[in-house]
């Protein structure tokens, strides 16, 4: 059996790590993000979510952000990856290698995020 891995890519951005949302507005980016995962993945969600994985965030913005808010971002990315059954859960034992968070620049508007992930077997 091969390992599984995808790449996929979401139009927007996630909101940085700067902003104190209410839990309510929260849940509803974490919600959105996983809709947009679940859309983008189609049929390509493994059987069982994987047990072990390696992740590459990266960010396509006008603006580059600090490394602490870049990886905050993606948090929402990471709950909806958990939620949509890629991965049993975003802890330590489950993601074993700190993620790869790269940014890269777009024009203002056009921002989007790309996922990788990695089955580690």
């Amino acid at each position: 059996m091969e390992a599984y891995e995808v790449k996929i890519r979401l139009e927007g951005l996630p909101t940085g790590g700067n902003s104190r949302q209410h839990w309510r507005a929260k849940h509803a980016e974490t919600k959105k993000w996983k809709n947009a995962i679940l859309k983008a993945l189609g049929n390509r969600i493994p059987e069982k979510p994987l047990e072990k994985v390696k992740l590459r965030y990266t960010r396509a913005s006008s603006n580059v952000m600090d490394w602490d808010n870049v990886a905050i971002s993606f948090k929402a990315i990471q709950d909806g990856l958990v939620e949509a059954g890629v991965m049993v859960d975003d802890k330590v034992k489950n993601i074993p290698e700190m993620p790869i968070y790269d940014q890269v620049k777009a024009p203002r508007g056009k921002g989007y995020v790309t996922i990788e992930v990695w089955e580690v077997v």
